[in-house]
């Protein structure tokens, strides 16, 4: 069966003349970052390979750009999609930036706080929450918890405010929720005309009644589409890796979408190739699976 999705793959790769990926995106959490906030050392090895054959190296992640764990950027990153697309950065420059609508957040955001949620809002600077927000989302004050690597960043730029009305001068790129008290099927159904809701792909400290919301257009596969069109590359020159509810339309929209061993299973069943768990080795073993690195490390 590997045979067959390896001939497919290859197959899809000689659709043009040069035969080569250029341009490899990337998902943050469960993809490069395990849920300890580690990168792998295969990983970090296998990146730093694809830099000096002169690929392109992008980020693509629901986090905004100020909550990026500081040793992802120890890579040698080309560029970043954040908030699940409403933000593209290319070499450190702004390409791209949509915020939402201030009266439909407001609209969504009443709608939570009438159910008891707490909301965390991102744009690429910093997040912006109330001070019992804060504490519920981040376990900042539990230096047992393994988690707080993956939050450090999240919580020293995140800036207290003390309701909706802060936010009027603010652009808010998306928003993650939890603890939402309500239906939550039904919550989706009112607001999917507006907004766009997905189940969170971060894991926050006690996630319950949980999601992600963004601006109608907003995902990781446009974004790259818009990436793809200021460096003058193409979808057919382009492999994605990723484990979440909001990387479908990227994994749909590159040449190669690859699942991690660790994906949800629907992402899997769509993804042109399933590689291993993030913790065994996963990107590197499908690096070196499709051809683009060579196995110097002697893993099996």
């Amino acid at each position: 069966m590997l045979a067959v999705f390896l001939s497919d793959i290859m197959r899809k790769m000689k659709q043009k003349e040069s035969n080569v990926m250029k341009y490899f995106f990337f998902d943050v959490d469960g993809t490069l970052v395990n849920h300890e906030g580690q990168i792998a050392s295969s990983t970090k090895i296998a990146i730093q390979e694809l830099y000096q054959q002169g690929h392109k190296i992008f980020l693509a992640t629901g986090r905004n750009k100020a909550g990026i764990m500081s040793e992802v950027f120890d890579l040698p990153i080309h560029g970043t999609i954040s908030s699940n697309g409403a933000h593209i950065e290319l070499n450190d420059k702004t390409i791209f930036q949509q915020a939402m609508d201030y009266d439909i957040l407001v609209e969504v955001c009443q709608d939570l706080m009438d159910h008891d949620a707490d909301i965390l809002f991102s744009n690429y600077q910093h997040c912006l929450c109330t001070k019992r927000s804060r504490e519920e989302f981040f376990p900042m004050n539990n230096p047992e918890d393994v988690r707080i690597h993956l939050f450090k960043e999240y919580y020293d730029t995140t800036v207290v405010i003390e309701g909706l009305a802060d936010l009027q001068d603010v652009l808010v790129e998306n928003l993650d929720f939890k603890n939402y008290k309500g239906d939550l099927p039904a919550f989706v159904e009112r607001h999917s005309k507006y907004v766009r809701i997905l189940p969170s792909s971060i894991e926050f400290e006690g996630q319950t009644g949980s999601g992600e919301v963004m601006g109608v257009g907003v995902t990781k596969g446009v974004g790259i589409r818009r990436l793809l069109e200021a460096v003058g590359g193409t979808a057919e020159e382009s492999i994605a890796f990723g484990d979440g509810y909001n990387d479908f339309e990227m994994l749909d929209y590159v040449n190669i979408g690859v699942a991690m061993g660790n994906a949800n299973d629907r992402l899997k069943k769509g993804a042109d190739y399933v590689t291993r768990d993030i913790n065994d080795d996963g990107i590197y073993h499908a690096l070196v699976e499709l051809g683009f690195i060579v196995n110097q490390e002697g893993r099996e």
